[in-house]
C-alpha cells in the first residue's frame, strides 16, 4: 500500500514537472550561455537559435549554422525551435515562420553568414541596404 501511494506521488511529480516546461522560446542573458553544438559562448544576439525537444530539454545555439549542424547530427526529436530576428534580436521567431538568408556580408559567428528575419519585406530591405 505505502509502495502504491509513492508511485503515485512520484507519478504527479513528473506530470507536474513536465507542465511547467516553458514551450515557447527563452531570452538569455548574453555571454551566459554556451552554444550547444560548438561550444561557444552566446554573445552575438541576432544570430541565437533555440531548440526544444519532444522530452523538454533546450538546447541553445550561437547561431543558425551551428543550430541546423546539431539538428543533422544528433538523433533528437525537436519539437520546437526558434531564431533571433536580425533586425531586432530580442524577438524570437518560431522557425516555421522565420525567413533564412544567407549573405556574404553577414558576418555571423560561425561564418556561414545566415540571419533570420520575421518577413520577406525585412529580409528583402536588408539585401537591399547590402547593395548600396
Amino acid at each position: 500500500m505505502k509502495c502504491e501511494v509513492h508511485k503515485y506521488i512520484i507519478t504527479f511529480i513528473i506530470i507536474l514537472n513536465w507542465a511547467c516546461v516553458k514551450a515557447g522560446p527563452v531570452i538569455l542573458e548574453r555571454g551566459k550561455e554556451q552554444c550547444a553544438h560548438c561550444s561557444m559562448s552566446i554573445v552575438d544576439m541576432r544570430f541565437h537559435a533555440q531548440a526544444l525537444t519532444t522530452k523538454g530539454r533546450r538546447f541553445y545555439f550561437d547561431s543558425i549554422e551551428c543550430y541546423y549542424d546539431f539538428k543533422r547530427n544528433k538523433h533528437i526529436v525537436i519539437d520546437r525551435s526558434w531564431f533571433s530576428n536580425y533586425v531586432l534580436p530580442s524577438e524570437m521567431i518560431d522557425e516555421s515562420q522565420a525567413i533564412v538568408i544567407r549573405s556574404s556580408k553577414i558576418r555571423s559567428p560561425m561564418g556561414g553568414g545566415l540571419a533570420a528575419f520575421k518577413s520577406k519585406k525585412e529580409s528583402e530591405g536588408f539585401l537591399l541596404d547590402q547593395k548600396k
